[in-house]
């Protein structure tokens, strides 16, 4: 059954006296903190002056050092007036039982005791106006500060936990003491050898993972898979501890790059999955050469500052921007580009792939169609591997092409061409040359490779759109 209000009032009178954190029996029992309940509108006008145009509500401490009773209180809305050129705070103050609203510039003037900050204020004139909402901290403040750590700071160690190797490149995790939002979680020692220790690698889809006893000494991760180091260059482990109740436990990830020594210390923590960034905190790194049974270099997370790691279901790369050039097949010329035209490309490596988005569009009939079979490049620095996408070669020595030629080969992607006259349709990409891609256009006994006979100098307007994927080296 409810327990009566007045029992309460009094109960919570007797602590008051005792400095403990009160409310009236008109509020909703013992409270904590200070603040706003329910926070104001505010609206700006013309000449320096703001409406706080509704009733809020507060609660306040009747004193300045957080002692003693909380009340609460409405303030019913007013006008008041906000400086020029300079950040200024709309402040709810208790004013000794008669609350009210005030405008100040120093925000140490404000204890959040007996009065606290409702809105800060920034203003230019009349047309550069700007209001910072503080929320209602006074309605779960505790709740919402825990939100806040588990949200942007999850783990933070408070001792331990370093990182060291054994014989045989064992990994061994000190034990220590974090605090996970308001828990302290304490763990024990642990190594690769007595506890779980796994290695997680991406693979074309998602993660791989797999047992390992030791850390890896000859791979990298590309993104889509691991690869072999050059000869003399550095592997790096990055090395996380688990933090769940039943994860005693070890979890690697490799670094991303075939790496010298120097790139190898510079080097920043990979993405992973979202799994290890909410149930596993970072230790550090260890750097060791090609084929070494002892680390090179181990730094620890606390004693060297990595950026953080992006939380993602998978490895991501941003898209970078290219120009493709509209070339020719071997012994061909390229075609001429009227001017206005229009030539643009992105594309993205992602491990041992290669994706791009290409667009060129002849605007202007002043063009000149060149001969042969036209090709579009890849990005500069990029070589397409042969032996997994053969390149089209005898495919292209007549035009147009059967079918049954063109599928000899292997189609790498799509596109869409408009010549603005009738010659329409989708087309497929294969590989031309190792830095060059081809367009088929037509199906069946009509398809043929798109080039200088397809282009029409009394056409205005001419486009291919081509996405296409392509392994490189």
């Amino acid at each position: 059954m409810p327990i009566n209000n007045s029992k309460v009032d009094a109960y919570a009178r007797q602590l008051a006296s005792q400095g403990a954190a009160y409310v009236s029996p008109t509020g909703s029992g013992l409270m904590t903190s200070s603040g706003t309940i329910v926070k104001p509108t505010i609206t700006y006008n013309n000449g320096g002056t703001v409406t706080i145009g509704s009733t809020g509500s507060y609660r306040f401490y009747h004193t300045q050092n957080y002692f003693g009773e909380i009340t609460e209180h409405t303030i019913a809305g007013t006008t008041l007036n906000i400086p020029d050129q300079i950040t200024s705070y709309i402040v709810a103050d208790y004013n000794s039982g008669t609350p009210q609203y005030s405008v100040t510039t120093d925000l140490s003037t404000v204890n959040f005791s007996n009065n606290v900050v409702v809105y800060t204020c920034s203003r230019v004139g009349d047309t550069n106006i700007d209001f910072l909402d503080w929320d209602e901290p006074s309605l779960g403040l505790s709740n919402k500060i825990l939100r806040r750590d588990m949200e942007c700071r999850r783990f933070e160690r408070v001792t331990g936990l370093e990182l060291a190797e054994d014989t045989g490149r064992k990994i061994i995790i000190s034990s220590g003491a974090v605090w996970q939002g308001s828990y302290r979680n304490t763990r024990i020692q642990v190594d690769s050898i007595t506890n779980n220790c796994i290695l997680v690698t991406t693979n074309e889809t998602g993660w791989d993972n797999v047992s390992i006893t030791a850390y890896n000494n000859s791979q990298y991760d590309t993104g889509t898979g691991l690869s072999t180091l050059t000869d003399g260059n550095y592997a790096v482990n990055w090395i996380y501890r688990g933090m769940g109740i039943n994860a005693e436990s070890i979890i690697v990830f490799l670094g991303t790059g075939d790496y010298t020594l120097d790139q190898a210390k510079a080097s920043q923590p990979p993405n992973v999955p979202i799994s290890a960034s909410t149930n596993a905190m970072l230790v550090g790194k260890i750097i060791v050469l090609k084929g070494a049974d002892t680390a090179t270099q181990i730094d620890s997370a606390f004693q060297t500052l990595f950026a953080p790691s992006s939380v993602l279901p998978f490895a991501y790369n941003e898209w970078k921007i290219y120009t493709p050039i509209l070339g020719a097949y071997t012994g061909g010329t390229a075609p001429t580009l009227g001017t206005g035209s229009i030539v643009t490309g992105l594309y993205k490596v992602i491990g041992k792939s290669l994706k791009c988005k290409v667009t060129i569009c002849q605007q202007n009939i002043a063009g000149n169609a060149g001969s042969g079979h036209y090709t579009i490049s890849i990005p500069d620095g990029y070589t397409i591997n042969t032996t997994l996408m053969p390149l089209a070669t005898s495919d292209l020595t007549n035009q147009p092409q059967s079918s049954a030629a063109v599928l000899t080969k292997i189609p790498c992607g799509f596109g869409f061409v408009n010549s603005g006259g009738g010659t329409n349709g989708v087309i497929q990409v294969c590989p031309a040359t190792t830095t060059t891609i081809a367009m088929l256009g037509g199906v069946g006994s009509g398809a043929k490779f798109i080039g200088s006979l397809w282009y029409q100098t009394s056409i205005a307007y001419q486009q291919y759109s081509i996405e296409f994927e392509v392994a490189i080296n």
